[in-house]
């Protein structure tokens, strides 16, 4: 016997009333009657969504209880049924609080309204106003149930936009036109029920969804018992599965209905799905003729093996059990076949149900100050990370919500140096946060572009260092996705192998344990996170408030639908310190934080400059070896150089990767040359002095020295030169006016005994004084010229200055 067949017996012995067994959704409340009155939904009740136990109660009689499948094993067991019994009360007093204050906005909004005489979507539809309102420019439909109590209202703005008022309670309510007779129509919008209404002189009872025609037809047929209902398709005939057909054939055959569908002419368009657009194509006539001619209710074809499978796959599995033998015989089948072909039609029927939750936009506006601000406290509530971390990822979390209107998509990387920083945990909370979150913790590349392609999500990616260190294809795929204009891949589909264009656009988050791919690394947001220390207190998720993470999802898109205009046209200043991939990264992180104030904005400038300003200090492989060969030749000073001596003077200090390059040895000649012949640089035979042997011209490097050694901040590869003259900003108003922290004078260099000269550094002398004898291996320092220092940045000095002399 099911846990839901228990679990709704407990119910029905305890209250005296239980839902139906097809109501229950383990992992969501489910209300239902405890009278006579089939409106009063004063029961309700919880099934955990691993089916181990539940909750019920019934408001008008005060009682309640609980229900578990096996009695706990021990204390902890007990703990744990018990805290998630009161989780699961808690987000039932946050939804019960949420409809009073939905219904009581639309009661407030609805008598504030004015009769809607005219409005640009009625007229836009050419139909009438059947029972609805206008106030500021929106129009009001009324949500009832069959008793006429308002629930809550659809708003519809000027260009047809439509949105609920929060808290509205929808499901089995609806805006009826006219008063039911012997038969009544039931649609999905608006338009297409007043279009209905207009042309048949029937009532109609506007749905507004397609997931909602059937339980409104439920709850008018209970209301109704001898009534016709005739459930009027939408043909979503360009959407995978026809969503409003199919919804419309399951209203239908619950409720013993007739199906009327649009039969639309040769110049029908992709969007042209419903009454009103047949109307509009067709003329009146044929909306009529659909009507008359609605066909015969699929619960009245009991021979048909499709339909009579679909109405056993909706028996809870006792009630299957009772009717499988007879069914199968009548259907002259064996019951094993049955079986297979009812859960097969129940797995159907539940595959990507629910996938994202429907946000309804905050009632007021919001400020979009307050609001990011409140997202970062919120993330440092829960995450061990710095305000830097904090309000970069409050940035990136708002800018999932306006993806439509950016041009580069930087993904989130999460990264941290040991397990148990709570990586897990900080990409769970953004994604509680983010617009069409999708959580995965693997997934191969054929299921990625597939799943953007088919959701555009904002993908969630955990443990992404296990699987992305060897998956090119993966890489590839999650590269791709990073502006918009080469957000695609190719792939070939079918059996005839046709090529086929998938979109990978879109926002990504990745966690992982130290080193993520450098391709992804330079495309990304780095939110460093560090392990708890016992003294730094932080709050468990599970612990926060009921409605905590709705409400600031409801805000976010509230700011979405008031600023996207804004965010799309902002033009924000971006910090000249930073490459120009960081730029890209941080600049539509900076497009929201421009529309959210100046003040924002300074916060995420700061963010950048301390995230990414300084990227140039870890350069790849081939740039640190340009920049130690470069450092070799201002150090001897020669013009040219033997391959041997140079591999010689590589690896002469050991903190550097080429004494181990090769496996733990020596880096290779043969390794040298692959490495060099990247940037056009290949050996050759010379001569120094009566020596004659492979080696290199300083003056085949010159272009590679230009271009990828002194092009960047010289003091992130010439050891000698003090980190601590590392540029910081003096004002973040002025992002282009930075300070050194040291004055000016001498730096002593702790760790070396050099004497170095470089472009607008300060002297670096030896804190030991040169050992006697030595003195003439430590030339003295100059200042450049102006001139000199601009040929210097252009990479074309007039003159050698040697840097560095290793004592």
């Amino acid at each position: 016997m099911s846990e839901i067949t228990d679990f709704i017996k407990t119910i029905q012995n305890e209250l005296g009333y239980a839902p139906d067994p097809g109501a229950i959704v383990p992992g969501k409340w489910v209300r239902f009657p405890t009278s006579e009155n089939i409106n009063d939904a004063a029961g309700a009740c919880y099934l955990f969504p691993d089916r181990t136990g539940g909750y019920y109660q019934d408001w008008r009689s005060g009682k309640s209880g609980t229900w578990q499948a096996r009695n706990p094993r021990n204390v902890w067991d007990e703990l744990e049924f018990s805290r998630r019994i009161e989780e699961a009360k808690a987000e039932l007093e946050h939804q019960a609080q949420r409809r009073f204050q939905g219904k009581k906005a639309a009661e407030f909004l609805w008598h504030k309204a004015e009769a809607a005489t005219e409005h640009p979507y009625l007229q836009k539809k050419n139909v009438q106003p059947f029972g609805v309102r206008r106030l500021d420019g929106d129009l009001l439909i009324p949500v009832r149930d069959v008793e006429g109590n308002l629930h809550g209202l659809q708003k519809i703005t000027f260009n047809g936009q439509k949105r609920f008022v929060p808290g509205t309670a929808l499901k089995g309510h609806f805006h009826l036109l006219g008063t039911p007779g012997e038969k009544l129509l039931i649609c999905e919008g608006y338009a297409t029920a007043a279009t209905l209404h207009e042309i048949t002189g029937l009532p109609v009872a506007c749905a507004f969804s397609a997931g909602n025609l059937k339980a409104v037809a439920l709850e008018i047929r209970k209301k109704y018992p001898g009534l016709q209902i005739i459930v009027c398709a939408d043909d979503d005939h360009a959407t995978e599965g026809n969503p409003g057909l199919t919804a419309a054939r399951e209203a239908a055959l619950a409720v013993d209905g007739l199906l009327a569908v649009p039969e639309f002419p040769d110049t029908r368009g992709e969007k042209d799905t419903d009454s009103n657009d047949l109307a509009r194509l067709a003329g009146r006539e044929a909306v009529l003729a659909c009507v008359n001619a609605a066909e015969s209710s699929p619960g009245e074809a009991n021979n048909s093996l499709k339909n009579a499978i679909r109405r056993l796959a909706e028996l809870s599995p006792l009630e299957y059990d009772l009717v499988r033998k007879e069914e199968a015989q009548a259907m002259g089948v064996r019951a094993s076949v049955l079986d297979a072909a009812v859960k097969a039609a129940r797995e159907g029927d539940t595959k990507e149900k629910d996938l994202f939750e429907e946000v309804d936009p905050w009632p007021e506006p919001v400020n979009p100050s307050e609001l990011l601000t409140d997202i970062s406290k919120t993330i440092q509530r829960f995450i061990v990370c710095d305000e830097h971390t904090a309000r970069a990822a409050a940035l990136w979390v708002a800018l999932t919500w306006f993806v439509d209107e950016i041009q580069v998509a930087p993904l989130a990387a999460i990264k941290a140096p040991e397990k148990r920083c709570g990586k897990s945990l900080f990409l769970s909370l953004m994604a509680r946060l983010s617009y069409r979150p999708l959580v995965a913790a693997n997934v191969s590349a054929a299921a990625l572009f597939r799943a953007i392609e088919k959701w555009h999500p904002t993908l969630f990616i955990d443990e992404a260092d296990a699987f992305l260190r060897d998956n090119e294809e993966l890489r590839g795929i999650l590269n791709s996705g990073h502006t918009r204009e080469s957000a695609y891949v190719i792939r070939c589909t079918g059996d005839d192998s046709e090529p086929k264009r998938f979109a990978t656009w879109g926002l990504k988050a990745i966690a992982g344990i130290g080193h993520i791919p450098d391709t992804l690394m330079d495309r990304s947001i780095i939110l460093e996170l560090r392990r708890k220390l016992p003294h730094e207190n932080i709050e468990r998720i599970r612990y926060a408030e009921p409605g905590l993470f709705d409400d600031l999802r409801a805000k976010l898109a509230r700011f979405a639908e008031d600023c996207h205009e804004q965010v799309r046209q902002a033009r924000p200043p971006l910090p000249e310190s930073l490459n120009d991939r960081a730029q890209d990264n941080w600049e539509p992180l900076l497009q929201v934080a421009a529309v959210a104030g100046e003040e924002w904005l300074h916060i995420a400038t700061a963010a950048a400059l301390k995230i990414s300003g300084n990227e140039t200090a870890a350069p790849s492989i081939g740039v640190e070896l340009l920049a130690d060969i470069h450092e070799v030749f201002e150090t001897r000073g020669n013009e040219r150089i033997f391959t041997a001596d140079l591999l010689r003077a590589l690896c002469e200090d050991d903190e550097k990767p080429w004494a181990t390059y090769n496996r733990g040895r020596e880096i290779t000649p043969r390794q040298l040359a692959n490495r060099l012949r990247s940037y056009g640089i290949q050996s050759k035979t010379i001569r120094i002095g009566t020596g004659r042997a492979k080696g290199f011209e300083r003056s085949q490097f010159e272009d590679a020295f230009s271009r990828y050694v002194l092009s960047e901040n010289i003091a992130s590869y010439i050891p000698s030169i003090s980190k601590r003259d590392t540029p910081q900003p003096a004002s973040i108003l002025g992002l282009r006016d930075f300070q050194s922290v040291t004055q000016d004078g001498y730096v002593t260099d702790e760790n070396q005994r050099n004497c170095t000269e470089s472009l607008d550094c300060h002297d670096a002398t030896d804190k030991t004084p040169p050992t006697e004898g030595k003195e003439e291996n430590c030339l003295e320092a100059e200042r450049l010229t102006d001139e000199e220092a601009r040929q210097f940045r252009e990479g074309q000095p007039k003159k050698r200055y040697p840097e560095t002399i290793v004592i």
